[in-house]
Order: structure tokens, then C-alpha cells, then sequence
């Protein structure tokens, strides 16, 4: 006796999922402290040329002086800044109203089923023979 089958299935499903909310309320807060200090601060202005070009004037290339700012200048001897978290927290609200949620899907499914059997004519007749006897007896 000869059996054969062959079974295949193939599924294509399309799933979408939606959902909707109301906007996001954010709450963030933080306290803290912040330390700045320095050392001296010194200041000096000195002599700063200004000049000016003047294309037809052949001496220096047609640069002149026109005027002089400054000397000056800044300095600050040590500069320290310090930053103390105390606390810092964050709360959310989502969905305040509610949460839509939708999913659809559709699921395109395919099944073949194949089946083929063979039998001798032998076999088939002892079989049918078997099952009639059997059936007498009872």
C-alpha cells in the first residue's frame, strides 16, 4: 500500500494598529543651587591704532593712522562656578481622556491538500472480505 499527502498553507495577514490620544501634559521641575565666585578682576586700556586705506596715496601702501583707542585689557585671577542639584523630577499625563486604540487585520490564507493513496486489488478484497465476516458475527 502507497500513501502520499502533501499539505501547504501560506498566510499573507495585514495587521494595522492605530492609536489616538489627547496631547501629552509634561510636568518638569528641578531646584538647585549655583555657586559663582572669582578673584580680582583688573582692568587697563591702552593705545589700539585705527587706520584707514587710501588707494591713491603711494606712501605705506595708503595706509594711515586715522586715530588710537585704548590700551585695555581684562583679567580675572581665579574663576570658580559650582552647580548643586537638590532635586529634579518629571511627571506625565497620557491619555488623559481616554486612550483610542484600534487593530484591524485581514488574513489572506491559502491551503492546498494533496492526497493520494494506492492500493492492490488483493489487499482491498481481504480487506472488504474481513470487514463483512465481521460484521456477520455480531
Amino acid at each position: 500500500m502507497t500513501l502520499k499527502s502533501k499539505i501547504e498553507l501560506h498566510g499573507h495577514p495585514d495587521l494595522k494598529l492605530r492609536a489616538k490620544t489627547d496631547p501629552i501634559e509634561l510636568d518638569l521641575r528641578c531646584e538647585g543651587a549655583f555657586k559663582l565666585s572669582t578673584g580680582p578682576i583688573r582692568a587697563r586700556i591702552g593705545k589700539i591704532p585705527v587706520t584707514v586705506r587710501i588707494p591713491f596715496l603711494a606712501r605705506a601702501h595708503g595706509n594711515v593712522q586715522a586715530m588710537a583707542v585704548g590700551p585695555f585689557d581684562v583679567q580675572i585671577d581665579p574663576f570658580d562656578a559650582k552647580l548643586k542639584m537638590i532635586e529634579c523630577w518629571a511627571k506625565a499625563k497620557i491619555g488623559k481622556d481616554g486612550l483610542q486604540v484600534d487593530l484591524a487585520g485581514i488574513g489572506a490564507c491559502k491551503l492546498d491538500v494533496e492526497l493520494s493513496a494506492e492500493m492492490p486489488k488483493k489487499v482491498l478484497g481481504a480487506a472488504l472480505k474481513s470487514a463483512l465476516e465481521s460484521g456477520e458475527e455480531s
